[in-house]
């Protein structure tokens, strides 16, 4: 069996127990068993990769995996090195503090496995762009058929793919003025309270991920504008606050942000937004608008919404609005591991995976390229680098 090419199940290990990865990646390993199988768990102790094999069932359609950890002998049969080692292994993904993700997504590529790396892509720009190097160097991981996906779930969401394709029909079939996007707002407001579990868990206000929370998070963000918009940004002005200590180094940026095809628009942030929690882009096209929130339905589901707004021209050439609300479920994690499967297996078809018809997304999901990731930790670069810098404005 070829590690570049293997048949289903894929052999996956999960290097992580930290929230997301026991909350997020572990559930959709397990709830298809027909495209993987948990073979291997990694974390630095024992007792917290124990607690991934914990969580997996009994009566699992697959045998149990095998539990490693952070070992003082890197020749230990139980180290992260002798997972790696293991021929048996498709794939991994990694879960891990951002900052010490670069050094192990190079050695799982070294070794020959497919990566599914958490995002952001890396901690800064330079040190993204030397890991992509590395993969796309000549002779080197990608050219020997490894596939590298960075877990941006956003843009993967069925949420954003249909409002970007709503935008790009707008801009379409505008019959008078046909120009793209106009303006923009988005807001992005997170109640992060002291005793929030990711706050808990203290590596992203340690000093080792530049931004904190405004990066880590804020990558999601990026990835949804350059989506819906359809265009790359140009440079951006902002400015920055801490409002909260324990949200060091920043909490909160509000930034002008000009796209390359010339829309304007704006951008806020803030982990400090006492008792509001809210996502939402607002877009104004050439003739109408797609507005995208992430609210909650009327049973209290937690869902997008995505609102489209067109001209009705009637006979006497009146024009009346139109809008119509479409709801979606959050399904981002689902395609991304989709995703993964199908790049990994050269095949659009999954076995045991029925996927929705509607929105013509049945064969296809996000574009999860380092590339596409390291665009996103770019424009939050240059958004904490002007509000560091009192709002200069600063090129992407």
């Amino acid at each position: 069996m070829s590690n570049t090419s293997p048949t289903f199940p894929i052999r996956v290990a999960l290097l992580g127990a930290g929230i997301f990865a026991k909350n997020a990646h572990l559930p959709r390993i397990l709830a298809y068993p027909s495209l993987f199988h948990l073979v291997a768990c990694y974390s630095r102790s024992k007792a917290s990769a124990q607690s991934v094999l914990d969580l997996v069932p009994k009566d699992h359609a697959h045998p149990p995996p095998k539990v490693y950890y952070q070992a003082d002998d890197a020749s230990s049969p139980d180290s992260l090195e002798s997972l790696l080692a293991d021929p048996t292994i498709h794939a991994v993904v990694i879960a891990l503090p951002i900052a010490s993700q670069p050094d192990i997504v190079r050695a799982a590529l070294q070794a020959g496995k497919h990566v599914l790396s958490e995002k952001p892509v890396a901690t800064t720009v330079a040190d993204g762009r030397d890991l992509i190097r590395f993969y796309e160097q000549p002779g080197g991981p990608k050219s020997r058929g490894l596939v590298w996906h960075v877990a941006e779930n956003w843009r993967c969401e069925p949420a954003i793919r249909y409002a970007a394709a709503q935008v790009r029909d707008l801009i379409s079939s505008a019959s008078v003025d046909a120009s793209g996007v106009k303006t923009f707002d988005l807001r992005c407001y997170v109640d992060l309270t002291p005793t929030n579990r990711y706050v808990q868990t203290g590596w992203r206000t340690s000093g080792a991920v530049p931004g904190g929370f405004i990066m880590d998070g804020g990558v999601h963000w990026a990835a949804l504008l350059r989506a819906v918009v359809g265009d790359e940004v140009e440079s951006v002005s902002a400015f920055s606050h801490l409002w909260e200590p324990y949200l060091t180094p920043t909490d909160s940026i509000s930034a002008i942000v000009r796209m390359k095809g010339g829309a304007l628009g704006t951008w806020n942030i803030s982990f400090a937004a006492a008792g509001r929690n809210l996502i939402e882009l607002t877009t104004v096209v050439g003739q109408g608008g797609v507005d995208l929130k992430l609210g909650s339905d009327v049973k209290g589901a937690k869902r997008f919404s995505v609102s489209v707004t067109r001209p009705v021209r009637k006979e006497t050439d009146e024009v009346s609005w139109l809008t119509d609300v479409e709801w979606f479920d959050m399904e981002g994690i689902e395609e991304e591991w989709f995703g993964f499967a199908r790049e990994i297996s050269g095949t659009k078809t999954l076995p045991g995976v029925t996927m929705k018809d509607g929105l013509g997304f049945k064969e296809a999901s996000g574009d999860c390229s380092p590339h596409q990731a390291l665009a996103d930790v770019a424009v939050l670069e240059a958004m904490l680098n002007s509000g560091a810098a009192g709002g200069t404005l600063q090129k992407v």
